[in-house]
């Protein structure tokens, strides 16, 4: 083996960088829960649905693995306002639990979006 080759083999990986949802995506979950947080509802509403809708039309576009998607989501949910107001313990964790459901079953679900959708206006065309 040559010195080079043996020489970049030993260098350590560069640092990944942490998984993150578009500027976008996140203006659009933190208005969401700013309603859905408030009214402390049992049920998510339909902007929560269609913010979580548009958040998995952009990682599937972009070819993200859902473990991807999982983990910037729960990043995202965390930073948001709206959530921080919600004490941690267990009603953090049931809000946090229920986007995470959802989201999963956004991103395999394959729910087709309406044309007149605010996730289809906020989330670029799909190229087939």
């Amino acid at each position: 083996m040559s010195e080079s080759l043996r020489l970049r083999d030993e260098l350590p990986d560069p640092p990944r960088e942490p998984p993150r949802l578009s500027a976008e995506a996140i203006a659009l979950l933190h208005t969401a829960l700013e309603r859905e947080v408030g009214a402390r509802g049992t049920k998510s509403s339909g902007a929560v649905k269609e913010a979580l809708r548009c958040i998995a039309v952009e990682a599937k576009q972009d070819n993200r693995q859902p473990e991807w998607l999982l983990v910037a989501l729960k990043a995202a949910a965390h930073s948001v306002p709206a959530l921080q107001r919600v004490p941690r313990g267990p009603d953090r964790d049931a809000v946090v639990a229920r986007l995470v459901s959802l989201c999963i079953d956004e991103y395999f679900g394959g729910s087709p979006l309406g044309d007149d959708s605010p996730a289809r206006r906020a989330a670029p065309s799909v190229e087939k």
